[in-house]
């Protein structure tokens, strides 16, 4: 009888890089691809600059309040809602227009709390991990758990049921 071996695979995206960690039993390989694909983002992504960070923590919110146009050479992805009970989660993707193609830069969160009444600004920048951490303090030092939990439930449902 063959001996049954359990394997775990993980998929990260780290700069249009698709990587995947296989481990078993007996064996631990990586294995690297070059793509701009992997089963979790499913289009072009741009690494996050801190002007953009600043655009989709603070500036989506002043132009759509002032009703202005957006930010020149850039463009707005369809909103997707969560709802989890009182909150209710948009991610907003937001993308860096290069050679009449959007690539996408990050995520513009909006993140609406019937119980306090009252919505939350936030975004969620692509393979930075500064400002990644940068928007992880500021959830959790703004948001109560079932908040947070919420939003990581929108994100989740998004990546893997969509």
């Amino acid at each position: 009888m063959k001996k049954l071996k359990c394997t775990i695979v993980l998929f990260l995206m780290i700069n249009n890089i698709s990587f995947a960690q296989t481990k078993n039993s007996t064996t631990s390989d990586k294995v690297l691809a070059t793509t701009e694909k992997t089963y979790l983002v499913s289009e072009k992504t741009s690494i996050t600059t801190e002007e953009e960070y600043n655009y989709i923590t603070k500036g989506y919110q002043i132009q759509l309040a002032s009703g202005l146009d957006i930010k020149k050479g850039y463009a707005v992805g369809n909103e997707i809602l969560f709802v989890d009970g009182a909150y209710h989660i948009k991610l907003i993707p937001i993308y860096k227009v290069v050679n009449n193609e959007n690539v996408l830069v990050g995520y513009v969160c909006n993140a609406l709390s019937k119980v306090w009444n009252k919505t939350y600004w936030f975004g969620f920048p692509i393979g930075n991990k500064a400002l990644l951490d940068k928007s992880f303090e500021s959830i959790g030092s703004t948001l109560d758990k079932a908040m947070i939990l919420a939003i990581f439930k929108a994100f989740a449902h998004y990546y893997l049921f969509k």
